[in-house]
């Protein structure tokens, strides 16, 4: 132990020694190329920093999220490029007494063929060769005589909706394929309606959607 401190004595000693010789040789060459020494130190440096970002590892730029319009109420949505629909507006093809019930799920008695039957109308007892009004704007689909309820005129709404005028004393008031519009008339009360001749004159009036009955429009526009 004492010959290890001994020696880095003597080492430390001998760089002292070896400091003091040379200062005053560093201290002339600092005066004389100190100012260019530290100038080319500095270039180094910046040739080194430069050389670096030069060959950096690219990072992939992730872009800033950008904000979302937050969506419309579906009450008053109007989807770009697409109008919104108007709902369509129905009314009562003629004024008159409900002399057959609208009952599609229950059995009511018929005068007429003496027998229990479902109906997915209501007749409406009006004079003979009254007025029956397109209950809505649409296209007339179909001017045929049905077997049972006489001679009928199917209008198609846009809505999908589909209404139905039998019982007319004829289909040549409208054509397939002619566009109607609410109140324009396209028929007239007749009796042609086999199946229900017992109510006497009056519009046998339906209504359907998607294919299946429901409650005819009856209400005054």
């Amino acid at each position: 132990m004492q010959t290890v401190r001994a020696m880095l004595r003597r080492a430390r000693e001998g760089l002292c020694a070896a400091a003091k010789r040379l200062r005053p040789a560093l201290g002339a060459f600092w005066n004389r190329f100190g100012y260019a020494a530290s100038m080319a130190a500095l270039l180094l440096l910046v040739a080194v920093a430069a050389h670096a970002y030069r060959n950096r590892a690219a990072v992939a730029r992730v872009p800033a999220p950008t904000a979302t319009a937050e969506p419309a109420l579906l009450s008053s949505a109007v989807v770009e490029g697409e109008e919104e629909e108007e709902a369509v507006v129905y009314q009562a093809p003629l004024q008159g007494e409900i002399v057959g019930e609208y009952r599609p799920d229950a059995m009511i008695w018929s005068d007429t063929l003496g027998m229990w039957q479902t109906h997915e109308g209501v007749d409406i007892a009006a004079p003979l060769g009254t007025a029956v009004c397109a209950s809505a704007d649409g296209v007339v689909a179909q001017a045929y005589r049905d077997p049972l309820l006489g001679h009928a005129v199917r209008i198609e709404h846009a809505d999908g909706c589909a209404s139905v005028y039998a019982c007319l004393q004829s289909v040549e008031m409208v054509e397939v394929g002619q566009t109607v519009r609410m109140g324009e008339v396209v028929g007239a009360v007749g009796e042609s309606a086999d199946s229900e001749t017992a109510l006497g004159p009056h519009l046998h009036f339906a209504f359907y959607r998607d294919g299946k009955a429901v409650p005819p429009p009856l209400a005054q526009a």
